[in-house]
């Protein structure tokens, strides 16, 4: 059984929410929410729905397209 929850997180990047999210799906198969969606530009949701092995690998997709994103 899985306990689905959400976090919200804030990004210092120069970039629309909903172009990073949409960059991420392309480029690594990873999922977040844009906070444009909720009116919060610069910030995006994760949900924690899924198994642990998929969590961690979305977890370390997200910080390889950060440390690209942010050079």
């Amino acid at each position: 059984e899985l306990i689905s929850s959400t976090v919200v997180l804030r990004t210092n990047l120069k970039v629309k929410s909903d172009d990073f999210c949409r960059e991420l799906i392309k480029k690594y198969d990873t999922l977040l929410v844009p906070g444009s969606v909720y009116g919060l530009e610069n910030y995006f949701r994760i949900g924690l729905g899924a198994k642990p092995e998929i969590f961690q690998a979305g977890l370390k997709n997200l910080e390889k397209f950060v440390k690209n994103y942010a050079q």
